[in-house]
């Protein structure tokens, strides 16, 4: 038993902390003065949403409002209390991966305040790959964080009324992405991995035999499509970011538009059909040209060690594919 990792939950009335083997449950009032008072070097887990966010109206979730919280950093820093936040959507995670390491059904080993941070610990120690957040300065509205957000509501608005097009989506004659798609496609492919390539479709399997020219009908047009929609809007303009007076970044994009990150709220219509839609069948076809069986369904944390090797491999070849693919997009459109 790691006697340094400290696991805490917070219900609607007590809060949970696993420490050392045992389950503790005291109140909110109790709870930060317990954290502090653990051993200097401690590292304490707990989910985002408990003690990594300020209570608003009428929240359950977060026991804390941010004056508290703020003065709890400082204690946790001045007393050596490593803290640190696991993302809450890997939390079924965390129980999915306790119910097969212990050959444990759901009814046995349900979601609760004591089952949880159990399975948070077992996936911490068994995976410590998983990212952590750490605590912020302050809660003050970010701009940067709000410009983002409403960066992705007209994205997302682009992107629905795109797919939406007749017979086939993305395909309305006077769109302006389509149009940077079309006569662009060869100088992103040329640029491309053949690994990269595969992955959007811009492959030798995706051209003509005798033109050799890419096929527009075999390419991922869903995923292509939303990266160039982060730079050109519907009428082919370019989407400059008000704060800085040029396009967007891989950084900005990434973090506040594609949100590529396990902490990730609503991730919007570019997420989903990247990760949710695109990853996915990148995956089940890489599992295929492996000659694999077909991986169990549900979280990775039904995954053996090696399936979740396999799916983090070929996730960072995607992730590492749409970031190539809009800065080769993002060059293009520079230089116009």
């Amino acid at each position: 038993m790691n006697n340094k990792l400290a696991i805490v939950d917070c219900g609607k009335k007590t809060s949970t902390l696993f420490y050392n083997g045992k389950m503790h449950t005291y109140s909110h009032d109790e709870l930060l003065g317990k954290i502090t008072d653990l051993p200097k070097g401690t590292k304490v887990i707990c989910e985002e949403a408990h003690l990594g966010t300020a209570r608003k109206a009428l929240s359950k979730s977060q026991p804390f409002n941010a004056e508290q919280l703020l003065q709890f950093y400082d204690d946790c820093e001045n007393k050596g209390i490593i803290l640190r936040f696991f993302p809450q959507d890997s939390t079924f995670r965390a129980l999915q991966h306790y119910r097969t390491k212990h050959n444990l059904s759901e009814e046995e080993f349900p979601k609760s305040d004591d089952n949880d941070p159990k399975a948070i610990y077992q996936l911490l120690i068994d995976k410590m790959e998983i990212s952590l957040s750490r605590p912020k300065k302050t809660f003050a509205e970010d701009p940067v964080r709000e410009e983002g957000y409403l960066f992705k509501q007209d994205l997302n608005a682009h992107l629905n009324y795109a797919r939406a097009s007749e017979p086939k989506a993305y395909c309305f004659e006077d769109d302006g992405c389509k149009k940077f798609i079309v006569e662009n496609i060869e100088e992103i492919s040329r640029q491309l991995s053949p690994q990269q390539q595969i992955a959007f479709g811009l492959g030798d399997e995706s051209r003509y035999k005798k033109t050799r020219k890419i096929n527009l009908n075999e390419i991922k047009t869903s995923q292509l499509y939303s990266i160039v929609a982060t730079l050109i809007d519907y009428n082919g303009k370019l989407r400059i970011r008000q704060s800085t007076g040029a396009l967007p970044g891989w950084k900005f994009i990434k973090r506040y538009v594609i949100c590529m990150t396990p902490f990730h709220r609503r991730g919007g219509v570019c997420r989903s059909n990247l990760y949710h839609h695109g990853l996915k069948n990148y995956l089940k076809n890489q599992i295929k040209l492996n000659g694999l069986k077909e991986f169990p369904k549900g979280t990775r944390g039904v995954f053996s060690q090696d399936q979740d090797d396999f799916f983090v491999k070929h996730r960072i070849e995607y992730s590492n594919s749409i970031r190539k693919i809009f800065q080769i997009c993002r060059k293009i459109l520079n230089h116009k």
